[in-house]
């Protein structure tokens, strides 16, 4: 047998757990269960409360019921006379002209000496009437009829290209040999015009030297499209051989604005 050895051995944890010592939360502060005692039987001592059970526990209240008043909205007052609604006073007051109110809004009308072909393509992609500042932008600048050159300037989505596309359309359909070059930005909104001007120029004939009583004196064969409008993309990566000769309108990016004028010089010679 190992014998008893004498002296204090240290306290562990299961032997603090059977003491008489046992503590409670109060207040956040830990104190023995007896001084506990002793404090309750003082006077205004904390009463300890059953935590866990909540059965008999009531909110305060706040205000009472009675001496809240019931919020309720406001009614809506008539202020003046009610002979015209919002909707007749759009009919009556418009806003925006339409082309009952003025006729020059029609790009049919024979101010602008548009082919019928180019008013109904035009009308087959939505645009059947223009803003009376377009309209003012064509006909009273004078730019036309080719008298003078037009600086406008308007917010975007206002309908600045369909002002130049139409001056752009006009010359090149009257004139004879007249070409035109269209710049923009980005290769992406090249094609997307490109494709926009054909569907707008299908099926139009420009007016060419031949039909004027003029004859070429070269010997070289027609292809068949010299009389349209031919729309032609030069950007990076297109695949297009089109010289300056197969082209009325060239739309192209900025940096082909100098390989078109090498074209142009070229074709002259």
């Amino acid at each position: 047998m190992i014998p008893q050895q004498a002296g204090i051995y240290h306290t562990t944890s299961v032997d603090a757990a059977k003491s008489n010592h046992t503590t409670l939360s109060l207040a956040g502060q830990k104190r023995t269960y007896g001084g506990f005692r002793d404090k309750e039987s003082q006077r205004d001592a904390p009463v300890l409360v059953n935590i866990i059970n909540t059965a008999g526990f009531q909110r305060p209240t706040v205000y009472e019921e009675n001496n809240l008043a019931t919020i309720e909205p406001g009614k809506v007052k008539d202020v003046g006379a009610r002979d015209q609604s919002i909707y007749s006073q759009r009919r009556s007051l418009a806003l925006t002209p339409t082309v009952a109110s003025n006729s020059l809004l029609d790009l049919s009308h024979p101010a602008y000496g548009l082919p019928k072909q180019l008013v109904d393509n035009f009308a087959s992609v939505g645009i059947k009437s223009i803003y009376p500042w377009q309209s003012e932008c064509l006909l009273k600048s004078g730019a036309l009829r080719g008298e003078r050159n037009l600086v406008y300037t308007a917010p975007t989505g206002g309908g600045k290209s369909l002002v130049a596309d139409i001056l752009m359309l006009k010359h090149v359909i009257d004139i004879p040999g007249k070409k035109a070059i269209l710049v923009l930005p980005y290769v992406a909104l090249v094609q997307e015009k490109m494709r926009w001007l054909r569907k707008v120029v299908e099926g139009i004939l420009k007016t060419t030297a031949s039909s004027l009583g003029e004859h070429r004196t070269s010997g070289w064969r027609k292809r068949g499209d010299e009389d349209t409008v031919r729309v032609v993309g030069f950007f990076g990566g297109s695949k297009s051989k089109a010289t300056w000769d197969d082209t009325d309108i060239a739309v192209c990016t900025i940096e082909k604005v100098g390989e078109m004028e090498n074209i142009k010089i070229s074709a002259d010679d």
